[in-house]
């Protein structure tokens, strides 16, 4: 009877966690400040040394560096924002 709950327990949890995911990018090379949004939030464009750019806000200046190494973060396979690999903390990207 144990053994049947324990297996019920993990069919719910596998069914209701999402699919959380984190992929390095490369090292930041470039970042600039683009403007603001209509929240007033800043908006910067960054480039890494992997070719790749993308496009984030936030509330303060953002915490990455010239020379950081960089992770974009997917829930359910879908792009939901770019961090720094030593913080837990990431930044929304703007479609």
């Amino acid at each position: 009877m144990k053994f049947l709950l324990l297996i019920f327990a993990f069919i719910i949890f596998s069914y209701s966690a999402q699919n959380i995911q984190s992929r390095h990018v490369g090292k930041v090379e470039d970042i600039k400040y683009v403007g603001q949004d209509k929240y007033d939030n800043f908006v910067f464009w960054l480039n890494t040394d992997q070719g790749r750019c993308y496009v984030f806000s936030s509330t303060e200046l953002p915490y990455f560096e010239i020379g950081d190494s960089l992770m974009t973060y997917w829930i359910d396979y879908r792009l939901k924002g770019i961090g720094n690999s030593k913080q837990s903390y990431y930044y929304e990207i703007l479609q």
